[in-house]
């Protein structure tokens, strides 16, 4: 069947979602033009607003409409920050399911490279040096 230009258009596009195949956005297109107009225009201004606002977090490339997204920008909690000099409190690194979603801070993120890993064990098994 030849659809309308503008409806094969819009059929198109739609067909660019994840899983929608012709026949799924052939639906979706007749949906929005036959009784949900009002929920076409809703679904028209929220797109393009958001194209116009969202953009990559400098630094983790999540979805933002700020520099920094909420949880790069929010300082590391204390108990969080274990460096030279600092030692953990001795508790698993288990974090929070929301915070495992983050490409910085979820339990990925957070191993040791195989490097950091040898270094740490041949430190663990070296003699103290007695004066």
């Amino acid at each position: 069947m030849q659809h309308a230009a503008p409806l094969a258009r819009l059929i198109d596009a739609l067909r660019a979602l994840p899983g929608v195949g012709p026949k799924t956005a052939q639906r979706m297109a007749f949906h929005l033009l036959q009784g949900g107009r009002d929920g076409a225009r809703t679904l028209a201004t929220a797109l393009t607003e958001g194209l116009a606002a969202i953009h990559r977090c400098k630094r983790c490339r999540m979805l933002t409409d700020s520099e920094l997204c909420s949880i790069c920008a929010a300082p590391a909690p204390a108990s969080a920050r274990v460096g030279p000099g600092r030692r953990g409190n001795g508790r698993s690194r288990s974090r929070r399911s929301s915070d495992n979603q983050h490409p910085t801070r979820g339990t990925v993120a957070m191993r040791p490279s195989p490097q950091q890993v040898s270094a740490n064990r041949s430190a663990a098994f070296r003699e103290p040096v007695r004066a």
